[in-house]
């Protein structure tokens, strides 16, 4: 009576300890949703976060060039507030996939919406997603695709040692001696091939086999979820689990990491039963088998609990951004971009500018006017736009693009290219494109910086007249006013511009149509202390070669 009064008031403690942690859990998700930004540097395990991503690309994606210009990583993790590591896999690959599709961009903001306005459908996503957990370092996806090329040879032998175990057990009570001396060769024996068998078999495989069951339960919870949101999703969930229906089961038998004492203890004893009967090993082959058999399911099992992660992700940043809007999409054979009151979203007081244009454009102003920060916002917003179905702007119509940039080069030392080199490889990935019938959005800062005025002026005009009588709106930022002249009429002009004072340079970093005729650059060098002698030479210069087109000697102002 005594015993079973302990363990009763075992299971009572344990359930008063679940209980209370269900409650704190549910008090975090209560107050961070909406207010906390992710805080994830995906820097750290980028290769890990990336696998889904790499398995899944296509010629129409974000690609690294523009991720980098854009400085998509920090937007990335902004927004990855998710709670498994299928949540930050599958957002990371989704923001790189721009949708042209309407239904599926759709199907995003039902879903983003229903969360962010159903709280308690919303809260109890997020319990069940905690009950998967999460790991440092490690791909969902990665392990569960090459869970299909673990390799443990005929399983026959660890068939032998469990039924060798079980034989010898039942031995015991037949001949303690026989039984006995049975029982010490089969432990010798199965240790020696458990170890030479588990050292071919990554430790993390077992882990994220657990994990692929704890979906499967999660998706039970998900499946009972009474909410009109959730119909498709339950009804897809329950036709997955019909062919996994022993893995939750299974499972039990894998190694658990656990951190808590009472799961090391339990883990302890699972421990030798793994060792004496190989139980592990031999569920291993069969789960093995058995994801390699229904691959195709157990993707959209990973994808949907990955999906409604993310978008829990999609909902709590909505609530931080000072204002959006849901895109509109051009339908008609045209090209088009058209935002009111757009602004980027890593700045924390953004200058909203607006735009309307159906060709491509001309950018000139001078040093830190703003250029390189408004082609990023046009970029970033047609990237969230068709990805998350969100604008950063009050009003945002365009066409279903295609997003390049060439911005934030450098030199690429490891393969010995000079800058000029990087950035011409750069233009021609967006010349040479794959997808010829999608329009295009390209956003180039500076074009071909990297070589001497002349032929640089030659060379970028002829390229943005390529792309600018392409399918494609391209934006060029430049301090080539030249360029203006040359393209007028296939490009529209448009600036930013500065105040000069005597002893200030200001910026209202708003766009205005036309060209730019300010230059401040000798200005900057006065305000930054250059001598004096250094500020009036380069005035009287540059005032020489405006009246006469061309330059004089060094030696003659010296």
């Amino acid at each position: 009576m005594q015993l079973i009064g302990l363990v009763l008031a075992t299971l009572v403690i344990l359930t008063a300890l679940d209980i209370r942690k269900n409650r704190l859990l549910k008090d975090v998700v209560i107050k961070d949703f909406g207010k906390e930004k992710g805080n994830l540097h995906c820097e750290a395990e980028i290769d890990s976060i990336r696998y889904y991503y790499n398995c899944k690309k296509s010629c129409t994606d974000v690609d690294d060039i523009t991720w980098n210009d854009l400085d998509m990583n920090r937007i990335f993790n902004e927004m990855n507030t998710s709670i498994t590591n299928i949540g930050t896999e599958y957002l990371y690959a989704l923001l790189h996939k721009t949708e042209n599709r309407e239904e599926v961009l759709k199907e995003r903001d039902r879903i983003t919406k229903a969360i962010d306005e159903k709280d308690e459908l919303r809260i109890r996503l997020q319990m069940i997603l905690w009950k998967i957990g999460r790991s440092y370092n490690h791909s969902v996806y990665e392990t569960l695709d090459k869970c299909r090329e673990i390799r443990i040879g005929s399983i026959y032998p660890h068939l032998l040692v469990l039924f060798s175990f079980v034989l010898s057990c039942l031995l015991l009570f037949y001949n303690l001696w026989a039984g006995g001396l049975a029982l010490t060769g089969c432990i010798i024996l199965s240790r020696i091939s458990y170890y030479k068998t588990m050292k071919r078999i990554p430790d993390f495989h077992q882990w994220y086999l657990k994990c692929f069951a704890k979906m499967l339960k999660a998706a039970g919870h998900l499946e009972m979820q009474r909410d009109e949101e959730m119909e498709s999703y339950a009804a897809k969930l329950k036709d997955i689990r019909k062919y996994f229906k022993w893995i939750q089961i299974k499972s039990i038998f894998l190694t658990n990491h656990g951190t808590g004492i009472v799961t090391d203890a339990a883990d302890l004893i699972l421990d030798y039963i793994r060792i004496l009967t190989h139980a592990d090993i031999i569920i291993l082959h069969s789960l093995s088998r058995t994801i390699t058999a229904h691959f195709d399911k157990v993707e959209q099992l990973y994808e949907i609990i990955g999906f409604l992660d993310s978008m829990i992700c999609v909902a709590s940043y909505k609530r931080q951004l000072p204002y959006f809007s849901s895109p509109d999409f051009c339908k008609e054979d045209k090209k088009i971009l058209e935002a009111e009151g757009l602004y980027h979203p890593l700045i924390e007081q953004p200058v909203t500018n607006s735009i309307r244009e159906d060709k491509s454009i001309i950018l000139t102003g001078s040093n830190a006017s703003g250029k390189s920060t408004f082609l990023k916002t046009v970029a970033i917003n047609a990237i969230l736009s068709q990805t998350i179905f969100i604008s950063t702007a009050r009003y945002y119509h365009a066409n279903y693009f295609q997003v390049f940039t060439s911005m934030a080069l450098t030199d690429n030392l490891v393969n010995q290219e000079s800058y000029f080199i990087v950035e011409i490889k750069s233009i021609k990935r967006i010349l040479e494109r794959g997808d010829r019938q999608r329009p295009v959005l390209c956003c180039i800062d500076e074009v071909l910086r990297g070589t001497n005025t002349l032929e640089r002026i030659a060379a970028s005009s002829e390229i943005l007249t390529e792309l600018g009588s392409d399918n494609a709106i391209c934006i060029a930022a430049t301090h080539d006013i030249e360029l203006a002249s040359i393209l007028e009429g296939l490009y529209s002009n448009y600036h930013f511009r500065e105040k000069v004072t005597e002893d200030e340079i200001t910026f209202d970093y708003q766009l205005h149509k036309g060209i730019s005729t300010t230059r401040n650059a000798i200005k900057l060098l006065k305000m930054m202390g250059y001598a004096d002698n250094i500020i009036e030479r380069a005035n009287k210069r540059l005032d020489d070669y405006i009246k006469s087109g061309s330059w004089s000697h060094s030696h003659k102002w010296l």
